[in-house]
């Protein structure tokens, strides 16, 4: 059972966070924007950067109460236990196929799960939610893709051969009687089919009853 998501938190007890609301986050990427560096997310450093820190910039508004970056390890402990969460939200059936189209029950587990991990306090330095919201949002396609959503294109070689098969299968002048079963050689058995059972009353050693041939039209 999961626990009750954490109440919001006062904004006046951490004058310093930048981006309280979505809207002052939006303000930001706008100004960003009409920047020539359309990538940086703080003031210029000197030097060669990290690549850590090239991550980061990916995540300005995860940020610690004194406005500081979260870690990049942080970062990857939220996709490692975003993940575990969605894969328990797919074995019930409730992972949904974006985000914003989680329903009610699978959004409340989510939240709850992450919201209620002490490293990840900083996801509730915000109003609404957003924060977390944000980054399921931006997160969750790749995941998607990989678990929930088919890998094999529709005209892939795959799809083609067992449209192929389907349609062989439905052609009934594709099947005749053979009354010589013991001419093995020439019968043509479907690949992966299961062998017939015989009733043990009424097979006899001198009789054999007709079989079902397959003809390949290939």
């Amino acid at each position: 059972m999961s626990k009750d998501i954490p109440p919001p938190l006062d904004p006046k007890e951490y004058p310093s966070v930048r981006f309280w609301t979505a809207k002052a986050f939006e303000a930001y990427c706008n100004r960003l924007n009409g920047e020539t560096d359309g990538l940086a997310t703080q003031e210029r450093r000197r030097g060669r950067r990290r690549k850590d820190e090239d991550n980061l910039d990916r995540y300005p508004y995860l940020e610690n109460a004194d406005a500081t970056l979260i870690s990049w390890d942080l970062v990857v402990k939220i996709g490692q236990k975003a993940r575990r969460v969605w894969h328990v939200l797919h074995d019930v059936g409730l992972a949904p196929a974006s985000w914003g189209k989680a329903n009610e029950m699978a959004y409340t587990y989510f939240n709850s799960e992450m919201l209620n991990v002490p490293e990840f306090h900083f996801f509730r330095y915000c109003d609404g939610n957003w924060k977390l919201t944000r980054w399921a949002s931006k997160a969750y396609p790749s995941w998607a893709h990989n678990y929930i959503k088919s890998k094999i294109p529709v005209d892939s070689k795959a799809a083609r051969v067992t449209k192929r098969k389907h349609d062989i299968l439905d052609d009934v002048s594709l099947f005749q009687i053979n009354d010589e079963q013991n001419e093995g050689n020439d019968i043509a058995h479907p690949p992966n089919a299961p062998e017939p059972i015989q009733d043990a009353s009424t097979s006899d050693a001198t009789h054999t009853q007709p079989t079902m041939v397959f003809v390949d039209p290939l």
